[in-house]
């Protein structure tokens, strides 16, 4: 994300920019982002990766859109999101030192049966023997990782775990006005012109979006999108969200 669109989540980037101190100066371990859903998991990962490390040595591995417990699978993904399609043994000996490998909703590569932790086993196994190499980071919800923490101890594989925290009311107005000013259109709410707004109904606005939203900002840009109602002569006709 560029600079001028991001919200400063101080406080877990502070935590992952310690984890990743941490890294580099010898205790090895994954580092796990968790959170809601469309808490800006992934957006963070992707933030502050940039500001620590080359864009050559940053890989993201995603799982298939429905979900996989089969290691072929994850083999394939993490050869195709580091373009060597070979085995994952190869894959591990071939890339550079202090490559990065962030695993994103690893939710994903786990199923509510008898077999289901095993690729999850698999990946833990990857971070124990290779972490003295290159940084694992993954990414899932919240509910997920206290699921398999518990089943799996995950925590003792890892260096480091930052839980994203919901935003407040005026972060969500900084998320919202930075992508709307950059549109160049202006808003009309209960037929008042966005210049002529007061301070106390632009409060009264995202304070609604928070307490609709609960602070999710993912949730938070998708409700602003579905409460346009019209759009006509450079401007964008808005209504409180509705429960």
């Amino acid at each position: 994300i560029s600079e001028e669109f991001w919200i400063e989540m101080r406080r877990e980037q502070q935590a992952f920019n310690k984890a990743i101190e941490r890294y580099r100066s010898g205790i090895k371990g994954g580092i796990i982002i968790t959170g809601e859903r469309n808490s800006g998991k992934t957006t963070m990962c992707q933030y502050v990766l940039k500001k620590h490390f080359a864009d050559n040595k940053v890989f993201h591995i995603f799982p298939p859109v429905e979900g996989s417990i089969n290691p072929s699978d994850f083999e394939r993904e993490l050869g195709k999101a580091t373009g060597i399609p070979r085995s994952k043994s190869e894959i591990y000996s071939s890339l550079q030192f202090e490559s990065v490998l962030v695993l994103h909703d690893l939710e994903l590569w786990w199923q509510r049966h008898s077999d289901g932790f095993n690729l999850i086993k698999e990946i833990i196994k990857d971070i124990d023997r290779y972490s003295n190499s290159y940084l694992f980071i993954i990414n899932m919800n919240i509910y997920s990782y206290e699921l398999v923490n518990n089943a799996l101890d995950l925590q003792d594989h890892l260096i480091g775990v930052i839980e994203c925290q919901p935003f407040d009311s005026e972060n969500l107005k900084s998320l919202i006005m930075k992508r709307h000013e950059s549109s160049g259109l202006s808003f009309v709410l209960e037929n008042r012109n966005e210049e002529n707004l007061s301070q106390l109904r632009m409060a009264k606005l995202f304070s609604k979006y928070f307490d609709f939203t609960k602070g999710n900002p993912g949730v938070t840009l998708n409700t602003w999108m579905s409460n346009i109602t019209q759009y006509k002569n450079e401007q964008l006709f808005i209504r409180y969200p509705i429960n």
